[in-house]
């Protein structure tokens, strides 16, 4: 008898963007404001009704998040948090910087407190993700699909990171 063919976030649907949102303002806010399960609900709900309400929901389910689109989620989750924390977001990069810079900088970012990394990957299929941590030659992922990690010797190869579209996330700690 075969093992079921069990599915997760991304072999159905392409909501990627907006679960990498979520987990960076949870993981941006970690030890300053908690997030609980309802309330990460209600915000990925918020993202949710604003996408139905713009009549966006089904295009971002079958196509995903373009870079303009996670910039909004990111804004209204920050505006939806504005009176526990300061929030706010930024693309480092531009296309012209180099993959070997950004991974660079990528390193030096990731051990810093209240601060979380959304990284864009092409490739195999375009792909929203969050950093983890950069350990030798592994970028590791905090993901809502499969990848738990990526070689950064197989970048272009297996997966591309787009440098424009790499986003900062951080928690001013100063203003709780």
């Amino acid at each position: 008898m075969s093992n079921p063919n069990y599915k997760c976030q991304g072999d159905t649907d392409n909501l990627c963007g907006i679960y990498a949102s979520l987990n960076s303002i949870i993981k941006a806010t970690a030890g300053v404001v908690t997030i609980s399960q309802t309330r990460a609900r209600t915000l990925f709900g918020e993202i949710i009704d604003h996408l139905h309400r713009r009549r966006l929901l089904y295009k971002i389910h079958q196509h995903g998040t373009t870079v303009q689109q996670l910039d909004e989620y990111l804004t209204l989750l920050e505006n939806k948090l504005s009176e526990k924390i300061k929030i706010y977001h930024y693309f480092p990069f531009s296309e012209r910087t180099r993959v070997k810079t950004v991974i660079k900088r990528l390193t030096d970012m990731s051990s810093e407190k209240h601060i979380a990394i959304i990284l864009p990957l092409e490739g195999k299929y375009y792909h929203w993700s969050l950093l983890d941590k950069i350990i030798g030659n592994r970028i590791y992922l905090i993901d809502s699909n499969h990848l738990k990690y990526i070689n950064i010797d197989k970048i272009p190869d297996v997966h591309q990171i787009c440098p424009e579209e790499v986003c900062v996330v951080v928690a001013d700690t100063e203003t709780v």
